[in-house]
């Protein structure tokens, strides 16, 4: 991968509702056909598509492949994390939003999420910190994310949920910001999120990126809804950001 020429911006992390191939929710990363052809194979749970020298990996979220999807995501961020950390290439700075998904087996804390925001990410978010449209709660300090964050997740979760029941846990779905730019995004488990908390932030007048953890990510289908609104909020800083 040294000395590969790759775009500023190496990854897109996006989320499509539905209509993919298997007429569900997918995440899909999209990088440069030259980035594409560094990484190898595309993993048995996606597949791809390629328009205008762009490769788009999709990952299409259900159930009963979720476990497979997780596996790829990790697989393939990985790859494209290392990629932006290689000898002659750009930082991961220039990454607006840099996800780190894990697996590690089944059970307690087997599926974690981490990441970090660029600078010129996390001013963004502290502009939507300030003058987001939803109202500022007096007593968490507050306001609600886009609704298309929560959309994408509550998406996500439908298509991922085990039965009935748990497809049913919506209203567990929120994302909030707080007014200084630090996100929370949560889903329905034991107090399972992915946020900035305070010891990952400083503000980015000191030039310091923000970086993001999680609580308690027990399996994939909490691991991927999270990362559907990751991915939105990346769709939303491409989207005023360039």
């Amino acid at each position: 991968m040294h000395g590969l020429e790759t775009p500023a911006r190496a990854y897109e992390l996006s989320f499509l509702p539905e209509g993919g191939r298997d007429g569900v929710p997918e995440l899909v990363i999209t990088v440069s056909k030259a980035v594409a052809e560094s990484l190898g194979a595309t993993p048995a749970a996606a597949y791809t598509r390629t328009v205008d020298e762009r490769v788009s990996y999709h990952l299409p979220l259900q159930h009963k492949t979720a476990g497979k999807v997780a596996g790829a995501l990790h697989a393939l961020l990985d790859d494209l994390n290392a990629l932006l950390l290689s000898p002659g290439e750009p930082t991961n700075h220039a990454q607006l939003l840099t996800v780190k998904p894990g697996q590690h087996g089944t059970g307690l804390h087997s599926h974690p999420v981490q990441g970090e925001v660029s600078v010129e990410g996390l001013r963004w978010l502290e502009r939507l910190g300030r003058e987001g449209e939803g109202e500022l709660s007096k007593f968490t300090y507050t306001r609600p994310l886009p609704d298309r964050v929560e959309s994408s997740m509550q998406q996500a979760w439908k298509s991922l949920a085990w039965d009935r029941t748990s497809r049913a846990m919506t209203e567990d779905i929120h994302g909030r910001i707080t007014e200084d730019g630090r996100f929370t995004l949560v889903c329905p488990g034991n107090a399972c999120d992915v946020s900035i908390y305070p010891d990952g932030f400083y503000g980015s007048e000191y030039g310091i990126p923000a970086y993001f953890s999680c609580h308690n990510l027990d399996g994939p289908e909490q691991q991927l809804t999270l990362v559907a609104g990751l991915a939105v909020l990346h769709e939303l800083m491409m989207e005023d950001l360039g």
